[in-house]
């Protein structure tokens, strides 16, 4: 299995395409993908690069649409293809690229259920509009989420 590490930081600016995170990825690598699931949230406080602000970093499991690389010079100084299996084991990584690498891992062992944050779908208090909402099954809920 291959996985391409792709750390999209920013916002989506006014008018992108929804989701954000593929046209992301598509913007600064060149490959089409499309949103899957929510893996994981990471929170950290009195961030340096973020104003001294707290910042939350959403990580998505995307499926990829295209594989061939044409990355943007500007944003990425590098950009290749990773066998997930070693990624997850390397030692010359972050500790979040680690343990993400290690839900992939798992999530193909004992299905991606095991890992990512299941989505259920509710109306908004804005008339004909509706939100995702991402969170662990509650053991009383009549209804079951909506798989992304």
């Amino acid at each position: 299995m291959l996985l391409q590490v792709k750390s999209n930081c920013g916002h989506p600016e006014e008018g992108q395409p929804k989701p954000a995170c593929g046209h992301g990825v598509f913007e600064e690598t060149g490959v089409r993908s499309e949103f899957r699931a929510l893996l994981s949230v990471r929170q950290q406080h009195d961030l340096p690069g973020a104003f001294g602000m707290s910042d939350l970093y959403l990580i998505c499991r995307l499926t990829p649409l295209s594989h061939e690389i044409d990355f943007c010079t500007q944003e990425c100084l590098r950009c290749e293809w990773l066998d997930l299996a070693e990624l997850a084991r390397t030692r010359e990584t972050t500790p979040i690229t680690s343990r993400v690498a290690n839900l992939l891992m798992r999530g193909l062992q004992d299905g991606f259920q095991q890992v990512e944050l299941p989505m259920e779908q509710l109306p908004a208090v804005h008339p004909g509009r509706v939100y995702q909402l991402y969170h662990r099954p509650m053991p009383s809920q009549e209804q079951s989420p909506v798989r992304v």
